[in-house]
């Protein structure tokens, strides 16, 4: 599964993530600038994310697309 991590997630954990999920990539990889969240939806759609979801605190939701 490809990990798109959120700008409120520290892109210290990448590494960490990097032997389970490859394919993780910190959005700050896609841009330096802030993007809004349906901008990051759309990237994650339009580079093949299968499922995108939200993490938040010890939360998570995820959808399937």
């Amino acid at each position: 599964m490809k990990l798109l991590l959120d700008e409120n997630i520290s892109y210290r954990i990448k590494k960490q993530l990097l032997t389970d999920f490859p394919d993780t990539i910190h959005v700050f990889e896609i841009s330096k600038e802030r993007l809004s969240d349906l901008e990051i939806w759309n990237y994650a759609k339009k580079n093949h994310f299968k499922k995108r979801g939200l993490i938040k605190g010890t939360s998570h939701y995820l959808f399937q697309s």
